[in-house]
């Protein structure tokens, strides 16, 4: 499978067509072709090919080949001619109790032949054997190239290529590089059988996602720009939580949204009462009685916390519309966000908000209060008028929250600035429908459906230089990996090239429509890409140094009941392997070879020299820490990042020489040699 990996580095996932080789799952079909004549006009080129994008490029690829055992991934840009279609298949089970099979296909289809093609393939790959494997899952015919891991399937995705998305059941959309289905249908008829539980089937029907019917999805270059299109449909009518969404109508958030807003997005709902009556419906089906008693319940909770009749009161309040909206911070660390709700009763929604606030000012000082201090009374709520429209400004646990009501939507500001800059809008009619750029967009995607959102990732450029500057100073500090300083500073040139992007949904009774345009193409890249990227392995980096900080903590508190043990029994608790039927291991097959506290020597009860033994964030799950003692002192070992015992302390430690040994010291894990890396996290007495 490791080849068939390295080919799907080529190929996004979908669903579609009717395939004989089980009940198909997922078909996309990619014209090489067409991406090759759009793509050098698009803007998403000139990101594409900037040095600094080059570079990162080929710092992830080099990457990428040696973890894939020195694949020559710099050759992947030949196979992108033609047609490639990777195709998704379920074979039924055999059996009542057996699980649905999978089954997988990548096809090629170029004017130099399928031989040329695999003939490229199996270059890339310097293992011998890899390309034998390789070649044992191939079907060449004609033009046509296929790796499958069943023949059926595979000759079945050969005979169907010539006839493009056709022949699979999508219907292309013009211009698009990319058109592929996802049968949801079957998917959620198979969801009971894959997860062993057949009542799943029966919570999917109720919650009413068991009408679904197929995901079709569509991306191509429009101009120089990128644009994707996607449908959800249904057999028969939209219900339950698909019919939460719409109906259609206009926006009352944009005449509300200021010129220079960086991003506005909204929806429209059916009436929130009947959405809390479907869900109590839903809470009575799926768990009967008592799940529909425990909603009552939450209902009531809410009416005794805030004071008003949630179901009767609040929620007839709330109209169809709920925006949110960012402004433009001093301080890009600090955001600045507005929300939107249409009202159809501005005292009732006022109470309510003045309810919560009172709420959390009480909790937010008791929270602070000293002991024995009397509660301090939260300052008094501010009345501020900004063009002609007067809002309440109070503080709320160090930020100012703002309410007020405006062309019959209330409105939550989490700064006076954004707040003054809604009502100046309201009021002259400066709004973000005359910004030239939301024009750009408001041409291309539907303004009167149940959905859209819209961001001009321009504004957010000199927010997002800062915020790089500053992590950038922070992991450089930190010693951060150079690669992944490489990528940080690539991200300011990255954002460069972002543009305007919005999406609209509209929907009808038997079908949802999606539709998204962006001017640059690059944001999806930036979001769902390089900024994972960076973000990610430094958020796992801190969080493995934060276990490694709790071990050594844990051995510490470990340590101090060792020794108030001694004091009081003139020795050590005495140490059994995990296999000991007295071990607290609880038979874990890791701890099985390691010795650990012996129940027999309790260090918890009747004298509680520990609270607990606690479990070793490294280990399995619930396995406590290695634990060795001989006649005059102890060893308390983790696992360490790596996951794994490196060293047996039966074998290493001796407390009659000094501690730590320098055959310990060996096996000591070193952050300098990489946040995960061997070695293990010990305390030993000395």
């Amino acid at each position: 499978m490791r080849t068939l990996t390295l080919c799907t580095l080529i190929a996004a996932l979908a669903v579609g067509g009717a395939l004989a080789q089980g009940t198909p799952v997922a078909v996309v079909h990619f014209n090489a072709d067409q991406w090759n004549a759009d793509f050098p006009q698009s803007n998403f080129a000139r990101f594409w090919n900037d040095p600094a994008i080059v570079g990162v490029r080929s710092m992830l690829l080099q990457e990428l080949s040696g973890e894939m055992e020195g694949a020559d991934l710099s050759r992947l840009s030949e196979l992108l001619h033609g047609e490639i279609a990777f195709v998704v298949t379920l074979e039924p089970p055999a059996t009542a109790m057996a699980q649905p099979r999978p089954h997988v296909a990548l096809a090629f289809r170029q004017s130099a032949g399928a031989e040329a093609v695999l003939g490229t393939i199996t270059s890339m790959i310097p293992d011998p054997s890899a390309q034998q494997e390789l070649r044992s899952m191939a079907l060449t015919q004609g033009d046509i190239l296929v790796f499958s891991d069943t023949p059926t399937l595979a000759q079945l995705v050969a005979d169907r290529l010539p006839q493009g998305p056709g022949g699979f059941s999508i219907e292309p959309q013009a211009n698009a590089f990319i058109n592929g289905r996802v049968n949801l249908g079957f998917l959620v008829s198979q969801l009971g059988t894959l997860s062993g539980d057949q009542s799943t089937g029966m919570v999917m029907a109720a919650l009413g996602l068991g009408n679904l019917r197929a995901l079709d999805m569509s991306s191509g270059f429009e101009g120089t720009g990128l644009e994707s299109d996607g449908a959800l449909t249904f057999h028969g009518n939209r219900a339950g939580l698909m019919s939460i969404l719409g109906p259609n109508g206009e926006f009352g958030v944009l005449d509300l949204t200021p010129a220079g807003c960086p991003g506005v997005a909204a929806m429209r709902i059916m009436p929130p009462a009947q959405i809390w009556d479907w869900a109590q419906q839903m809470a009575m089906q799926m768990g009967g009685p008592q799940a529909a008693q425990s909603f009552q319940q939450m209902g009531q909770m809410a009416q005794m916390q805030i004071g008003m009749d949630l179901r009767n009161q609040v929620l007839p309040a709330i109209g169809g519309e709920i925006a949110v909206l960012t402004g433009t911070p001093a301080n890009p660390m600090v955001p600045e966000m507005a929300f939107v709700i249409e009202s159809n009763d501005d005292a009732t929604l006022n109470q309510l908000v003045q309810s919560v606030v009172q709420m959390a000012q009480m909790m937010m000082g008791g929270m602070m209060m000293s002991p024995g201090q009397q509660p301090m009374a939260p300052p008094p709520p501010q009345q501020v008028t900004q063009s002609g429209v007067t809002y309440t400004a109070v503080s709320l646990m160090g930020q100012e929250l703002c309410w007020g009501f405006l062309q019959g939507h209330l409105v939550i500001s989490s700064s006076r600035g954004l707040m003054n800059s809604i009502c100046d809008a309201s009021a002259t009619g400066q709004t973000i429908r005359q910004a030239p750029g939301f024009q750009a967009i408001a041409s291309q995607i539907a303004l009167d459906g149940a959905m859209f959102s819209y961001s001009d990732s321009t504004a957010m450029q000199e927010m997002g230089n800062q915020m790089v500057a500053g992590m950038a100073m922070g992991m450089q500090m930190g010693g951060a990996d150079p690669q992944v300083m490489q990528m940080m500073n690539a991200i300011p040139v990255a954002l460069q090239y972002l543009g305007q992007s919005g999406s609209s949904v509209r929907v009808s009774d038997d079908r949802i429509d999606f539709h998204s345009h962006s001017t640059s193409g690059v944001e999806p890249l930036i979001v769902g890409g390089l900024l994972p990227a960076i973000a990610i392995p430094n958020f796992l980096e801190a969080q493995t140094r934060s276990k490694v900080a709790r071990a050594r903590a844990d051995l510490r508190s470990l340590a101090t009941g060792l020794e108030a043990f001694y004091v009081d029994n003139n020795r050590y608790p005495r140490a059994v392997a995990g296999s000991d039927p007295t071990s607290i291991s609880r038979g874990d097959p890791m701890m099985a070879m390691q010795s650990t506290f012996s129940t027999a020597d309790s260090i918890t009860s009747p004298i509680a020299y520990l609270t607990g033994y606690m479990e070793d964030p490294f280990g399995p799950t619930g396995a406590p820490y290695c634990y060795f003692s001989d006649a005059h002192g102890w060893i308390l070992v983790s696992a360490g990042p790596d996951g794994d015992f490196d060293f047996d302390p039966k074998q290493v430690y001796h407390s009659d020489i000094a501690q730590p040994s320098v055959e310990l010291i060996r096996y000591a894990y070193d952050p300098t040699n990489g946040t995960v890396s061997d070695g293990d996290v010990f305390r030993v007495r000395q």
